[in-house]
């Protein structure tokens, strides 16, 4: 059985020693129409952050 309390404290330990770091994908993807080429983009692996799709 998983103990809630033991899981919650481990992640606000990791989240407040600032060890989670946030990337954002420098490849940028534009409109509606780019959504199929930015589901390919992630589905390779090649993406080293989160992809946001811009419109």
């Amino acid at each position: 059985m998983i103990n809630n309390t033991e899981t919650r404290d481990r992640f606000l330990n990791f989240f407040y020693t600032d060890k989670p770091k946030v990337a954002l994908e420098p490849t940028q993807f534009q409109g509606i129409k780019s959504i199929p080429n930015t589901v390919e983009y992630l589905l390779s692996t090649q993406n080293c952050g989160t992809v946001v799709v811009r419109f």
